[in-house]
């Protein structure tokens, strides 16, 4: 089990502000500190991340959208351009999260016959790449289903998952991802994980 200590910056679109999610969130960390974004926000997290890190802190990090109401016309790319200027500013001042960084996401993976939200798959491949870069983050990454499997989550012990982690109904399921070398047409190895 993960304990908070410190702050709690919790990073989410403006459209989730009221959800239920991000109220058990508030309820269940200690001083929490709220960024919400709107997809025309270019963020410079720099001073956010120098204010908030003058004592232990850790970052939960939520996407909640709905598969079902997903437009594939129109392409949101302001939760992954967020996570990415987030991890800059991170690297940049050199002052790192205490604890665990969650990212979790709603519907990144199918479980049964749902439907997935590709743009949620997208955020957990981004934040895995930038896991496998940057181990020090500690990133932890996290597929719900709904609601109630944000109990999970908080019950799973982080310091020993190094895999997405599905949860559905309050089953636990593990992705790993795969690890690939291919050659190119000039016989070069490329890595694709």
């Amino acid at each position: 089990n993960h304990s908070f200590t410190g702050k709690t910056l919790i990073i989410s679109k403006e459209s989730n502000k009221d959800s239920g999610l991000i109220k058990l969130l508030e309820s269940g960390v200690p001083s929490p500190v709220y960024y919400f974004f709107n997809k025309h926000d270019e963020v410079d997290f720099r001073q956010l991340i120098n204010e908030i890190s003058a004592e232990p802190y850790q970052i939960i990090f939520v996407s909640l959208d709905d598969a079902e109401k997903i437009s594939c016309n129109h392409i949101d790319k302001s939760e992954l351009t967020t996570l990415f200027h987030l991890t800059q500013a991170i690297l940049n001042t050199q002052r790192y999260p205490a604890g665990v960084m969650y990212i979790i996401a709603q519907h990144a993976f199918q479980v049964g016959s749902e439907l997935i939200n590709p743009f949620a798959t997208a955020l957990l491949a981004l934040a895995n790449n930038i896991h496998t870069e940057y181990p020090k983050l500690g990133l932890k990454l996290f597929s719900i289903h709904d609601e109630s499997d944000l109990d999970t989550v908080f019950k799973i012990n982080p310091e020993k998952e190094s895999d997405i982690v599905t949860i559905a109904h309050n089953t636990v399921y593990k992705r790993r991802l795969i690890k690939k070398t291919v050659k190119n047409q000039h016989g070069k190895a490329i890595e694709f994980k």
